[in-house]
């Protein structure tokens, strides 16, 4: 790497010394070097410079913005079908909670003994709480 450093030094430094004496032969001599083609030769470095000092740093913001749009949206994609793969395991587990805790009926319909005390104690209940109710509002 380091030869390779020291030859293209050695060559920059060879070739500005040359555009020195070429331009100190050309204030001597009074003569301008290839003079006619000059001109041309400075268009033609003019539309490279505009190219890459103008041109291409624009092409590269708009490819770039319409990149990020393409990412945003992929990632808008990506995010709305985790939240939609989300939701269904979410219903899955939810409608596994219900199956799962739901209510095993006897094959009868009839209600335990337990159940039917409990019903009727709460019925005494509501019957004695809408007696007090009444009394209440009579006072």
């Amino acid at each position: 790497m380091v030869p390779l450093l020291l030859s293209t030094l050695s060559l920059s430094i060879l070739g500005i010394l040359t555009l020195f004496a070429l331009k100190q032969w050309e204030l001597k001599t009074g003569k301008v070097l290839i003079g006619s083609i000059r001109p041309a030769v400075g268009e033609f470095f003019h539309t490279i410079l505009f190219w890459i000092e103008r041109v291409a740093p624009a092409l590269v913001r708009t490819y770039a913005q319409h990149a990020a749009r393409e990412v945003l949206a992929f990632v808008h994609r990506a995010v709305a079908f985790l939240v939609i793969v989300a939701e269904q395991l979410l219903q899955r587990l939810l409608h596994l909670i219900h199956h799962s805790t739901d209510v095993h009926r006897a094959a009868t319909g009839e209600a335990s003994a337990f159940l039917r005390e409990v019903a009727e104690h709460k019925h005494k209940l509501l019957r004695s709480g809408q007696r007090g109710a009444v009394r209440l509002h009579k006072e």
